[in-house]
C-alpha cells in the first residue's frame, strides 16, 4: 500500500497533510537506547531530531490523528511470558492551544501472529500507558511503564508490535508530534486516517521519508540478549 504525500482531506475548515514541522534552532541531549538483556529497539540511538513526518495542518501547526507503529520479530529462546515492562519514547515537539498539558498520548502494546501483515483487525493489545506532554515541551525522550507489565503468551509463534498514539488535536488548537532520528534499521509504520492512510502504511513509501525511524525502545523481561540481533520485518 502506497500513499501519496500530496493526499488532502477536509479537516474543519482547514486541510490535513502530511508534512514536517518547521526546523527550530533547540536540540536534544543523548538519550542512549537501552541495551542488554531484556531491552529491544531497531533504533542505534534513542535522541530526537527534527523532521518526523506527521499528519495536521499549517506546517503541523496543529496535528491530526496519528499513529506509528514499530515491529519486533521475538528471537529464538525467548522465554514463555515474556513481558515488556516500559517503553522509551522521544517527543519532537508539543504545542498546546490552551496553554495547558496536551492529553490523550498513549503508547501501546500489542501481539501478531508471526507473518501476517500488519494491520489494526490483526493486533491483540496485551498493554498500555496514558501520558501527557506540557506546552512548549521538545526534542525529549520519556520512558512509560506498562503497568501491568505486557505479557507475551507464545514468543515462537507471536511479534510484538508498539503503536505510539496521539488523538486529533486539531479541535483544541493543538500539535503534538513523536520523536525520531534516522538511526538504526526496522520499518515505521505510519496510520494517519484524515491523510488517506486507514491501516498502517511504511512511511518510507509516503514520500521522502525513509530516514524517518520512530523512537520506540522496549524494556522487559525474559527477552533474550539475543534479540538484539532483532529480526526486521
Amino acid at each position: 500500500m502506497s500513499l501519496s504525500v500530496s493526499l488532502l482531506c477536509a479537516a474543519g475548515a482547514q486541510a490535513a497533510s502530511l508534512s514536517r514541522a518547521p526546523a527550530s534552532p533547540v536540540s536534544a541531549p543523548t538519550a542512549a537506547c537501552p541495551t542488554g538483556p531484556g531491552n529491544i529497539s531497531h533504533n542505534t540511538d534513542c535522541t530526537p531530531v527534527q523532521g518526523t513526518v506527521a499528519c495536521g495542518a499549517d506546517g503541523l501547526a496543529t496535528t491530526a490523528e496519528n499513529s506509528y507503529y514499530r515491529r519486533y520479530v521475538l528471537a529464538a529462546g525467548t522465554t514463555p511470558g515474556a513481558s515488556v515492562s516500559s517503553v522509551q519514547i522521544g517527543v519532537e515537539s508539543t504545542r498546546s492551544g490552551t496553554g495547558g498539558d496536551v492529553t490523550g498520548l498513549e503508547v501501546r502494546v500489542y501481539t501478531i501472529p508471526t507473518g501476517t501483515a500488519l494491520t489494526t483487525g490483526a493486533l491483540t493489545m496485551i498493554g498500555s500507558a496514558s501520558f501527557s506532554s506540557p506546552d512548549g515541551n521538545v526534542l525529549a525522550e520519556q520512558i512509560l511503564p506498562i503497568s501491568p507489565a505486557a505479557v507475551v503468551a507464545t514468543p515462537a509463534t507471536q511479534d510484538i508490535v508498539v503503536e505510539v498514539f496521539q488523538p486529533d488535536l486539531e479541535p483544541s488548537n493543538s500539535a503534538f508530534v513523536f520523536g525520531s532520528n534516522a538511526t538504526g534499521g526496522g520499518v515505521t509504520y505510519l496510520r494517519a486516517p484524515d491523510c488517506g492512510a486507514n491501516q498502517p502504511v511504511d512511511i518510507a513509501t509516503l514520500g521522502a521519508f525513509s530516514n524517518v525511524k520512530i523512537i520506540a525502545a522496549v524494556a522487559g523481561q525474559g527477552l533474550p540478549v539475543s534479540l538484539q540481533d532483532f529480526t526486521i520485518e
